[in-house]
């Protein structure tokens, strides 16, 4: 379960940008290779002609017709030509191996089949609501660093929700950077598959979040990796943490619902969550976000 290659999704947006950034440098601390995803949409293009479709600028609130498909080309090289800029930047200095690749199609379907020779698949969550977190880019402001406000979801996008329920990859969906060290919030059943996460958790994780370096047997210590449990499955989870010479902070729970789910995210301040596919959409009745608790989340992909 070692993570050798990172796919990242990106369109040459300031939060798709800056979750290349964290990306990148998660990547360069487990030294794995990058391929850097870029899909032309298809279905824009076919609709490029009709009069009635406006185009928005991703930096301003004017809008235009597209009168010609020329036109929409011209905006995706222009993309492609900021996205070169910001991936120039982000692995300047960083001896990291990665490719650059671009396709045309259905976004979704393109991002799937072009990430499956991949690990990890990173991908930037944005939506309705706007939330109070920020990501930090030195590249997109052009001199130190810009700050600007993510925006959370109410609900998965069509889009991002189609990628995850083909599970290729394991998949991380970032709504904020996540700094070294940050909370992390992972469900452990018992299962078969919440075993293979939490050893997945343990070998690229932490190593993601810099956890090794932490001093996990002292007491005065925060130990940032805590997890919900159930009572049954409570003496596994000790053997196997014990096995790997590492501490948690253990949520013991009789059984875990939806919504205690969420009270414990918001009680740990986790930045991450971390769940098998199959516990996950067992314990939210299908691929579902949470609504009310911005958070980025890990699902990890185990064999079927």
């Amino acid at each position: 379960m070692e993570i050798r290659k990172i796919a990242i999704a990106i369109d040459g947006s300031p939060l798709s940008v800056a979750s290349m950034d964290q990306a990148v440098n998660m990547a360069c601390r487990i030294n794995s290779d990058v391929d850097l995803i870029f899909i032309e949409d298809v279905n824009l293009k076919k609709i490029a002609n009709f009069n009635h479709i406006k185009m928005i600028s991703p930096f301003s609130s004017s809008n235009k017709s597209i009168i010609k498909d020329k036109e929409l080309s011209d905006v995706f090289k222009s993309q492609k030509i900021r996205i070169n800029n910001a991936i120039n930047y982000a692995f300047k200095g960083k001896n990291l191996k990665h490719e650059f690749l671009s396709s045309e199609g259905v976004v979704e379907k393109e991002i799937v089949k072009l990430s499956k020779s991949s690990d990890l698949l990173v991908m930037a969550w944005a939506g309705w609501k706007t939330a109070n977190y920020y990501f930090s880019s030195p590249y997109i402001q052009g001199q130190s660093q810009l700050n600007f406000p993510v925006l959370s979801k109410i609900s998965l996008s069509l889009r991002a929700k189609e990628i995850l329920l083909k599970k290729s990859v394991s998949t991380l969906v970032l709504i904020e950077a996540l700094p070294k060290n940050s909370e992390t919030l992972m469900y452990f059943d018992g299962s078969e598959d919440s075993m293979n996460t939490l050893k997945y958790v343990m070998k690229n994780v932490s190593k993601m979040l810099d956890y090794d370096d932490l001093p996990y047997e002292s007491e005065n210590e925060t130990i940032p990796l805590n997890i919900v449990v159930d009572n049954a499955s409570l003496d596994k989870l000790k053997y196997e943490l014990k096995a790997y010479n590492k501490s948690a902070n253990l949520i013991k729970v009789d059984k875990l619902c939806f919504d205690d789910l969420k009270s414990y995210i918001k009680k740990t301040k986790a930045k991450l969550f971390v769940s098998s596919y199959k516990a996950f959409k067992n314990l939210s009745d299908g691929i579902d976000i949470i609504s009310d608790v911005p958070v980025s989340f890990m699902l990890v992909k185990n064999n079927d």
